[in-house]
């Protein structure tokens, strides 16, 4: 099971660049050209292990900033619904606006 903790995903991406720059080095030392070493297996997988690696903490970092952000709105939300709401006024008629009419109904008669 994967490890969702950023620390973790941190330590596992440090240590796929430094079996990357070991790698790159060793080949760098047995004198392999350009072309050898971009087709090397082992170093393509230990680039797209670190891809993985980096992608997973840029997720992590989405979702910390997201579950900030719902907290805050939570917050925020909370603190509205705590403070006492001021009542608003009722909405004035427009200037050149006809009142309407309100319909009256004849009164009842008594029995």
């Amino acid at each position: 099971m994967p490890s969702e903790t950023k620390a973790v995903r941190q330590a596992q991406k440090d240590r796929c660049e430094q079996a990357v720059r070991r790698r790159l080095a060793l080949l760098k030392q047995r004198g392999a050209s350009q072309e050898e070493i971009a087709k090397d297996a082992r170093l393509r997988h230990l680039k797209a292990n670190l891809r993985r690696a980096a992608e997973r903490l840029r997720v992590i970092e989405t979702l910390e900033k997201q579950a900030e952000a719902l907290k805050l709105k939570k917050q925020k939300a909370a603190e509205q619904k705590a403070a006492p709401k001021e009542p608003s006024p009722p909405p004035q008629p427009k200037a050149g606006a006809k009142a309407k009419k309100e319909k009256k109904t004849p009164p009842k008669a008594e029995s």
